[in-house]
């Protein structure tokens, strides 16, 4: 029998094989075997038990670094987004506003001859990165500059920055474990599936920037959870400590709008997060929507003063959310609804539909989920993310990164799933001219509600408290007051 131990050895080893593949989207059927592959070790090596090594800490990180140190060298060929940023950054780096100028605008005439700029495409579309993303491509694109003008030496330095993001939301969310009495081994939920290592350190998706605020929101909602003050749940006595909570309490809520805010500054969606966390009390509620509307408005300030340029991220927005499409199917679904409905112009009215219907899941999830347990605050705020970034047109494989980390809390089996299983989206590139493979992605899709609506059904059903989490994942300890609901 294949021990744990050897397949987290053989996981960490295996991903000297993508940069081996040639970068060409004629490889995407080699790349796909043995991403396959990669995932079932992967989640074999989940039932290593990391607490009994021992050098625990040593362990963790070496499973964090190694893989990512090794696909420092890989060419981002799945995707040419990381391209985008990068001219971006250098358009900030020579004290443009990205959002007033298209690449191809008159004004950056002297950054056309570029390498970078002959191979990007949407030449005439305006940018549609937040302000606080922009300032992470321009330090990558100066930083490199001072040692080379090829766009190479940028997406190496920009990576760095993404690994560095990375390793900040890892230590926050070992500090979370600790503070929940959980096992290391729940951060195997994301540092044992590869999507994670290929998107960000592979492909330099920006994702991989929400990771640091993210975790550290993690672990301040956490502290908000543990010291918040609910007289009418009995979790406050007028004791001793709760003059100790009260302070606590306060500081967790205006980090965590601070984090919410950071976090919508570098990709506008994870603005979500705050809805759950407003309903931890009144005051915490207050204090956080403050904290995350001052540094949204701190970060947005700079960059809109000048109305063109917020009127430019609007018609952006609503081109990548309305226009373009890929591996979206609530909306292909929706399309085929209204058309044999016989729906006048109904491919420009399903997506405005879907983005209604996306508003009302979100509020709904976010407001009404149940909160009785710490680990019940950490669904909401996955499930709210969830469903802000699934409900669209464009559902790309690296979004699951930041919803893999939150679910090191969570421990859900499907988005597990899910996540592997959306990387056979990329079979768009296994025909000439690539064709999107609408069979693999509903069967992707469909097999992913099967599989959680079976998770929850047995959860519903009396199981464990922990029943369809790996093992050795013990989940949130309980606290005072955890089986008050909220």
């Amino acid at each position: 029998m294949i021990q744990p131990s050897f397949s987290l050895a053989t996981f960490c080893l295996l991903f000297i094989a993508y940069p081996l593949i040639e970068p060409s989207r004629a490889s995407t059927d080699l790349f796909l075997i043995v991403f396959a592959v990669h995932s079932f070790i992967g989640l074999h090596a989940l039932g290593y038990p990391i607490d009994s090594a021992k050098r625990p800490q040593l362990v963790f990180w070496l499973v964090f670094a190694l893989p990512r140190l090794i696909l420092l060298t890989m060419d981002p060929w799945l995707s040419d987004d990381v391209l985008r940023y990068l001219w971006d950054g250098s358009v900030l780096a020579e004290g443009f506003n990205p959002y007033l100028y298209a690449p191809a605008a008159p004004e950056l005439a002297a950054l056309q001859g570029s390498e970078l700029y002959a191979i990007l495409d949407y030449k005439d579309v305006h940018t549609i990165y937040p302000p606080l993303a922009q300032l992470c491509f321009a330090a990558a694109s100066a930083t490199a500059a001072l040692f080379s003008d090829s766009w190479q030496a940028a997406n190496l330095i920009w990576k760095l920055i993404l690994i560095a993001s990375e390793a900040v939301g890892l230590l926050f969310l070992l500090r979370s474990l600790k503070l929940f009495r959980l096992s290391r081994r729940a951060a195997g939920l994301y540092l044992l599936v590869p999507l994670p290592v290929v998107e960000i350190a592979g492909q330099s998706h920006i994702d991989g920037l929400i990771v640091g605020p993210l975790g550290a929101l993690l672990y301040c909602s956490g502290l908000l959870y543990r010291h918040r003050q609910t007289p009418k749940s009995g979790i406050s006595d007028g004791g001793a400590d709760d003059k100790i909570a009260g302070p606590l309490q306060g500081i967790a809520a205006g980090w965590s709008g601070l984090l919410v805010g950071a976090a919508f500054l570098l990709k506008f969606l994870p603005g979500v997060l705050l809805l759950p966390i407003i309903r931890l009390g009144r005051r915490s509620a207050f204090i956080a929507a403050a904290a995350c509307a001052l540094a949204a408005f701190a970060g947005m300030l700079p960059f809109f003063w000048q109305t063109d340029a917020l009127l430019n991220l609007i018609d952006t927005f609503n081109y990548y959310s309305n226009i373009l499409q890929f591996n979206g199917v609530p909306l292909y679904t929706l399309n085929a609804l209204m058309d044999v409905l016989e729906v006048d112009n109904y491919w420009l009215l399903a997506p405005r539909l879907l983005s209604l219907l996306k508003i009302a899941v979100v509020l709904a999830v976010a407001l009404l989920y149940r909160i009785r347990t710490s680990r019940d605050l950490y669904a909401a705020l996955l499930l709210s993310f969830f469903f802000a970034l699934i409900l669209a047109g464009k559902v790309h494989t690296w979004y699951f990164v930041p919803l893999l980390l939150i679910n090191c809390l969570v421990g859900f089996r499907w988005l597990i799933f899910f996540a592997l299983a959306s990387m056979a989206s990329y079979a768009i590139y296994l025909s000439s001219p690539p064709q999107e493979a609408y069979l693999i992605e509903y069967v992707v899709w469909l097999s992913t509600l099967g599989l959680a609506l079976w998770e929850m059904r047995g959860r519903r059903n009396g199981a464990a408290e922990l029943k369809g989490e790996p093992a050795g994942f013990e989940g949130p300890g309980r606290l005072p007051g955890d089986n008050k609901q909220l």
